[in-house]
């Protein structure tokens, strides 16, 4: 996050506007003090807005008036993504307004990662073939073209006589049987994001594909691999497992695992910073996500918890929270504060595999109401760790 000193006085009007990467919807602008009239900060980049500052300040108004020095905090709402974006900071300390200075250029290998789920690039086959959903369309077909062959260059296991006909059926949603096929997906859209990131493409629907080769991985299964060196080993173990029969313990569980940690990678989780997600609407996501989750809760040998996104989020007044234990443990599910503080205990004891939900109203484990604003929700199994961020209204 980024924090722009601002100040006030009787200066002239200037636009202070947030363009950190991470929060890029998101933006203030302000006017400065005159006289006794107080200073107007105003966001822009949403349809709703969430102001927070200095001896509890909060508002819930586009526009503000600011008479006390400090920093201040806005979270945009998005009516399009569906998401809040944020927080935008801004440190009012009472001098001149000033505009910060441009950015420094951001070097490819520094961007957060952006990764697209497999959804995204099988819409972008389907749409593209059609050419009559623009509104559906995330990809151009020569857009998908270029990216099929890059992915058909770098892997030795795909080798395909026309590059965009096979990345594509590669793309296919698989039976949920299809191991086999269910982790070759998964494998070609890690492929496919790096591919984009690598061609600096912008996408038709304009949303942001980046990937680092060198990402550490988090996940328990290939923790601390370079994105990388877990590609070329992948690339080569489904070589290698190419004649073996469906049948096939270990080559099954192989199979799961590749699809595992292709997921998780694709979904953005155990790689580090990364940008938003819009909101999931299309069936192909959905069917993505949820046939993961069961998998995950079935894979042989793993042990932790994959958590859902809340819903609602942002809330009011409740919101359900969801995740899969993938085998019986101990599990802690906590809500924090944005400084890390403990403010509710969800869950904390032995529970059984499966599909769990809580609900949390916005209060403190002694009752007490919470007030508007960001919290993450943090669980653990053992030594792994998950986290989402959840922003309640009032």
């Amino acid at each position: 996050m980024r924090r722009i000193p601002v100040s006030l006085s009787l200066a002239t009007f200037a636009v202070v506007a947030m363009t950190a990467t991470a929060q890029a919807q998101c933006g203030i602008t302000g006017s400065p003090l005159i006289g006794t009239t107080p200073a107007n900060l105003c966001g822009t980049g949403g349809t709703q807005y969430m102001w927070e500052g200095p001896n509890g300040f909060s508002a819930m108004t586009q526009c503000v008036g600011i008479t006390q020095a400090g920093e201040y905090s806005l979270y945009a709402f998005d009516g399009n993504s569906g998401m809040w974006f944020g927080p935008c900071l801004i440190n009012v300390t009472g001098e001149l307004i000033e505009p910060p200075p441009p950015p420094p250029p951001v070097a490819n290998d520094t961007l957060i990662n952006c990764p697209r789920a497999a959804w995204f690039w099988t819409r972008g086959c389907r749409v593209s073939d059609r050419g009559n959903d623009r509104a559906k369309q995330t990809m151009s077909a020569e857009q998908i073209t270029a990216v099929a062959s890059a992915v058909d260059q770098r892997s030795q296991f795909f080798g395909w006589a026309d590059a965009r006909s096979g990345f594509c059926t590669a793309m296919r949603t698989s039976g949920s049987n299809d191991l086999r096929g269910r982790a070759v997906r998964q494998f070609a859209a890690v492929l496919a994001n790096l591919a984009a990131s690598e061609m600096k493409l912008v996408p038709v629907d304009g949303r942001e594909v980046h990937l680092r080769d060198n990402t550490v991985l988090a996940s328990d299964v290939a923790r601390g691999m370079e994105l990388s060196d877990w590609v070329a080993a992948t690339d080569a173990e489904l070589t290698s497992l190419s004649a073996a029969p469906g049948t096939d313990r270990n080559a099954r569980k192989a199979y799961q695992r590749i699809r595992r940690v292709g997921w998780m990678i694709n979904h953005g989780m155990g790689i580090g910073e990364v940008c938003p997600r819009g909101a999931s609407t299309s069936a192909e996501e959905r069917d993505d996500d949820e046939s993961m989750a069961m998998a995950l809760a079935s894979d042989e040998g793993m042990s932790g918890i994959v958590m859902e996104s809340a819903m609602p989020n942002p809330f009011r007044d409740q919101t359900r929270i969801a995740y899969t234990m993938q085998q019986a443990g101990e599990v802690e599910l906590n809500v924090l504060d944005l400084s890390g503080r403990l403010v509710k205990t969800l869950v904390r004891g032995a529970q059984s595999a499966g599909r769990h939900e809580m609900s949390w109203d916005g209060r403190t484990d002694s009752g007490q109401s919470l007030p508007a604003g960001a919290y993450f929700v943090h669980g653990r199994v053992g030594e792994q760790r998950v986290q989402g961020r959840i922003v309640m209204i009032r």
